[in-house]
């Protein structure tokens, strides 16, 4: 049996972004970002999105 262990930072930052089409119709807005580190070092991104439905 493995385990995988991630380590979370529970802050955020505002990070204020539209997200557009090449007709610069909004598809959705990007809004706060975190990270967090994986048990072998490595790291990655996890972000607040609300899209246009």
């Amino acid at each position: 049996m493995s385990c995988i262990f991630l380590f979370l930072y529970l802050g955020k930052i505002d990070t204020l972004f539209d997200l557009t089409d090449s007709s610069r119709n909004l598809q959705g807005l990007l809004k706060e970002s975190s990270i967090y580190l994986k048990e072998d070092g490595g790291a990655g991104s996890m972000y607040e999105v609300d899209l246009v439905v």
